[in-house]
Parts: C-alpha cells; structure tokens; sequence
C-alpha cells in the first residue's frame, strides 16, 4: 500500500514539474533537439509532456518515431515494475488520442496489454464495480481489437457483470484470423448464444438462415467451432442439441452418417415435435429400408454410454406406444442391443457411467405385449431380478 501511494506521488511530482516547467517557459517551447536529448535519457514524462510543443508542421518522421518510441517505453516499462494505478491509465488513454500513435501498431499492444491489467486490478478493489465497469466500456470504446475483446469478455463473465458481452466477441469472429480467435471457449459460447437468439427472433426460409449465418461469423471461424457443435448434439440439453444439428445441417457439416446418427438418437431421447422431429422420423424411416446404413447407426450407438432409452419411459401412453412401434419397425437390431446391455448390466459387467440402460425395467415391461426382445431375453432378465431380489 505505501509503495503504491509513493509511486503516484512520483508520477504526479514528475507530472508537476513538466507542467510547470513548461507554463514557466511561454514561448520557451522544446526543440526536436531538446526532445532528442529526453530521448537519449529516456525521461519519459518530460518527453511526452512536451512533445506536442512541435509545430504540427514541423513534426517529420524523426519525431514520429521518437513520440512512438518513447510512448511504448513508458508503457512497457510501467508493465515491468508494476505500477499500474488509474493515473497512469488515464494518461496512456490520453496518449491513444494523439494521431502519430492511435494507429501504431505497437503502442496500442502496450495499450492494450496496461489498460487490461488495470482493469483486472480495478475489480479486486471492493465497492469499486460501476466505476471499473466504466471504465472497461470506455476502454473498448477507444479500441476495438479483437484478442483485446476475448480478453474483456472474460472478464466481464468471471465479474458476472449486466453487459451484452457480444459486442466484444463480434470482431473476433468476423477477423480473417478467426481460426485462432474462434477456439476461445467463451467465444464459443457466445457464437452459439447468439446464433439461437437469431434464430428464434426471425423465423425465415432455409436459404436466409444461411445467409444469417454467413454474416454471423467468417467461414475461418465456422470451421474451427463446427467440431465442438458436433459435440454439443449429444449435450443433456435438448434445445442445445436441436439448435447445434440446426447449425451444422444448414453448414452442410455432417456426413450421413453422423446425420442418420443423430436423428435415431433424437427419437430414442423422446423428441419434441418440430422440424427436427420430421427430419428424424423421416430419416429412421429410410434407414427402415437400408440395412446397410442402418447397421452402421447400430455400431454407433452401441459406444454410447448410457444408451439413448427415454422413449421407454415417456408419461404420455400414446406417444410412447407410437414411437416405439416405430423405432421397432425400422430399427430392430436397437432392441436387442438395448436388452443384451441391459442383461450384461445385471449380470455384473462394469460400464464407464454406471448403469448404461436407465430404463431396462420399463424396457420389459413394455415387452411383455410386444414381440421383443427374445423369449430367451425375457427369460434370463426375469431370473435375473429374482436371483438379485434374493440375494438383497
């Protein structure tokens, strides 16, 4: 605490004097050869506070780069002692307006690199949440840098702060540099948040939701967050997986069999009717008539664990009956997997998230009606729940 209080006493001595050395000298303004020598001493304060002193006429490149030289310096050598306070942050962010550094490439990385660091700091100090939040807006108001807005949004998540955090991940993922932007997680995040808003705000054709998307995000950064939607299609949430096989389906991202996949394992999850509803039930249909694609459903499904079974459970009769009915018609071969699992289960084998058949019970009981499983199956899973009654 006393070391920071003598390092803004520092600042504002050195402050001081530059002012009042300069209000001491009307019309005694610095030369570029005075500015040299503060170059050459690397005082930085004096040098920066009288810089302007140069006739706008008069101002070359020598003097360009010396302004641009000296600002960095100053900021990377604030950064190397730590002296990160709201005086110096205040100052840099003046430094930004000058036009000689407002587009200089190097600078504004020291800009950024300080102003970020402030800011971090800002929110450790209690009671001090509006006037940071003030301050981070107006940051960003200044500049709008892509790594710089990953930065922001972070954390203005971490600080749970009421700010559209969008708007700073808007320019990343619209940068040719993308690729490398869009592996953030939190840009991920908010890609996706934003794609569903689109997409529940406006209800339009096929064609214009293309469109929507390409407008959205670069093609450079689709392609880096395509995988993890892929992902996302077997997440618990049931809008996250409609909404992340809306995405990839109108990207033209799934190969048919990550789409023949998908759909049987949205029926089996107990769907919700819609249009992904109707793709599905016709999609399972078709896989009623080709044994080839079919099976190779099967073996997808069959490394799932749990195994998809919430139709086996459904509370309304009628629906649960109708896409039983239908999934047996064309999807056979998932009723014996389902119970040669459900029977491995209860005869002691070990499964990686526990009981991979929720609802073998229900499973069952629905069978007695029905002509599946296998006699044989039906058998060995009733002596199988009598042997363990007995043995509780």
């Amino acid at each position: 605490m006393i070391m920071d209080l003598l390092k803004i006493i520092i600042f504002y001595t050195a402050l001081c004097f530059c002012n009042n050395l300069h209000s001491k000298t009307k019309g005694l303004l610095y030369t570029l050869e005075d500015l040299t020598i503060l170059k050459k001493q690397k005082n930085y304060f004096e040098f920066l506070n009288h810089a302007l002193d140069i006739r706008p006429s008069k101002r070359n490149k020598n003097w360009e780069k010396m302004v641009q030289d000296m600002a960095t310096g100053f900021i990377s050598g604030a950064i190397e002692k730590k002296q990160i306070s709201k005086d110096y942050f205040m100052f840099i962010e003046k430094l930004l307006s000058w036009p000689s550094l407002k587009n200089d490439e190097f600078f504004i990385i020291k800009r950024n690199q300080y102003g970020h660091k402030y800011i971090e700091e800002c929110f450790k100090e209690a009671g001090k949440t509006n006037i940071c939040k003030k301050f981070l807006l107006e940051f960003w108001y200044n500049h709008k840098d892509p790594e710089l807005g990953l930065k922001l949004g972070k954390i203005i998540q971490k600080q749970n702060l009421n700010i559209e955090t969008w708007q700073f991940y808007e320019i990343a993922t619209k940068s040719p540099f993308s690729t490398f932007f869009c592996k953030d997680k939190n840009l991920k995040t908010a890609l996706f948040k934003k794609t569903i808003e689109l997409f529940n705000k406006n209800i339009i054709e096929e064609k214009k939701e293309v469109a929507l998307l390409k407008k959205l995000a670069h093609s450079n950064c689709w392609r880096t967050f395509l995988p993890t939607l892929k992902k996302s299609l077997y997440s618990n949430q049931q809008i996250h997986r409609e909404q992340a096989f809306k995405i990839l389906d109108l990207k033209k991202s799934l190969s048919q069999i990550e789409r023949d996949t998908f759909l049987t394992f949205y029926i089996l999850k107990g769907p919700l009717i819609g249009k992904t509803f109707n793709q599905a039930w016709n999609t399972v249909r078709d896989l009623g008539q080709s044994f080839r694609r079919r099976i190779k459903v099967i073996e997808n499904l069959d490394r799932m664990d749990p195994l998809p079974d919430d139709i086996f459970a459904l509370a309304t009769p009628i629906k649960k009956k109708t896409l039983i009915k239908f999934m047996y018609k064309n999807m056979p071969e998932y009723f014996s997997l389902y119970a040669k699992t459900c029977l491995n289960y209860l005869k002691g084998k070990k499964f990686k998230a526990g009981n991979p058949t929720f609802y073998c019970k229900e499973f069952f009981q629905i069978s007695e009606n029905n002509p599946w499983p296998s006699l044989r199956a039906k058998s060995e899973y009733k002596n199988l729940v009598l042997k363990l009654k007995k043995g509780s």
